[in-house]
């Protein structure tokens, strides 16, 4: 009997064993962990020694492999880094973050305004602001006709983007013509307009329902702009009108305005050639 009770404890110990993948990164380190999910951009995965955990998430670009707990692999050898991304040139991270905290790392600086769970991925927003004109053809307002740019992006500003170099390579239309992705293209590798989902990151800052009160979203950036205040940095207006990538139509854009109406400028747009203030984000 006791011989029997050994020979279960050692098959279960051994399947217990097995049911776990490695990651192996490109630095050689390895991850025992339960892949939850491979997207485009990223691995997700569970720690093995706790697999009722925080859902981790890492680069695509950073694994070299992951061999799965039924012998199976997948490798990752063969694809540039950061190509999975569009090329997006993400900044060294060396620890964890959290909400409101100044990134500084690689060259790049912002406040943290999105973060995952594991404190080492998120969305920055620029300690800088500007105001200038979403896109033009014609300086003119009365003879602005407007023009579709394909960024109709909500999530990814990063996407539109993309959109625009195809627009700028693809038509006679220049940087110049886009005032406010020209602004945040030139803080530097990385920076972008942000899209209308990522916009909203500002207005849910440290709060995972968006549908709070006006007294809950007052305090919400009061407690941004104390930060940026802390950091030397100018504040968020709560009355200004804030530009983001995502197009209406040919001949508007959205915009977020910080009052006590979320987002009821979104129905319709603002005119792509009225000047509005702008921020930059920057993922990590």
């Amino acid at each position: 009997m006791k011989q029997l009770l050994s020979f279960i404890v050692c098959c279960l110990i051994g399947a217990s064993s097995a049911a776990q993948d490695i990651i192996l990164k490109r630095n050689a380190e390895q991850i025992e962990a339960i892949v939850k999910e491979i997207t485009d951009t990223d691995v997700k995965y569970r720690k093995f020694t706790n697999t009722e955990g925080v859902t981790y998430s890492i680069r695509r670009s950073e694994v070299f492999s992951i061999t799965y707990e039924n012998g199976t692999m997948d490798l990752f050898a063969d694809e540039k880094p950061q190509a999975v991304a569009a090329s997006y040139p993400y900044p060294p991270v060396s620890r964890s973050y959290s909400l409101g905290e100044l990134f500084d790392e690689g060259g790049v600086r912002g406040i943290v305004i999105r973060v995952s769970e594991d404190g080492r991925h998120g969305l920055l927003l620029s300690l800088v602001e500007g105001k200038a004109a979403w896109g033009f053809i014609n300086k003119n307002p009365l003879k602005e006709k407007g023009f579709a740019s394909g960024c109709t992006d909500t999530e990814d500003g990063w996407k539109n983007i993309l959109a625009i170099r195809k627009l700028i390579a693809n038509t006679d239309l220049l940087w110049s013509n886009l005032p406010a992705f020209s602004w945040c293209k030139d803080l530097g590798p990385g920076w972008y307009l942000p899209a209308r989902k990522e916009l909203e990151s500002i207005w849910n800052f440290g709060r995972s329902n968006p549908a709070y009160t006006y007294k809950e979203h007052k305090e919400a950036i009061e407690k941004l702009n104390l930060r940026l205040a802390e950091y030397g940095q100018p504040e968020l207006g709560r009355m200004r009108d804030y530009w983001n990538s995502t197009e209406a139509d040919a001949k508007r854009a959205h915009i977020l305005v910080f009052t006590n109406a979320p987002f009821k400028s979104y129905t319709k747009g603002t005119e792509k050639f009225a000047e509005r203030f702008v921020r930059a984000v920057h993922k990590f």
